[in-house]
């Protein structure tokens, strides 16, 4: 199973992933980003804090870049 990694960028900075996760694809990365911006969401709402601009970058074990998933992805769906 391939491993990606979830990086959160804020347009300032990168938060590296090291650890990554074992999924089986892309549209379960996707997902797994999705729920996890979701949790670091309203974490921040309750905290008072914006999450604009925030997204993972979903990165693979070659590391490269293979999606973003802006946090307000999270609110849509």
């Amino acid at each position: 199973m391939p491993r990606y990694y979830f990086n959160v960028s804020d347009h300032a900075r990168v938060i590296i992933d090291d650890e990554g996760i074992e999924l089986p694809g892309l549209e379960a990365a996707r997902e797994e980003a999705v729920a996890a911006a979701r949790e670091l969401v309203s974490q921040s709402v309750l905290k008072g804090a914006a999450c604009n601009g925030r997204a993972f970058e979903i990165v693979d074990d070659q590391g490269r870049v293979v999606l973003t998933v802006p946090f307000n992805e999270a609110l849509q769906h």
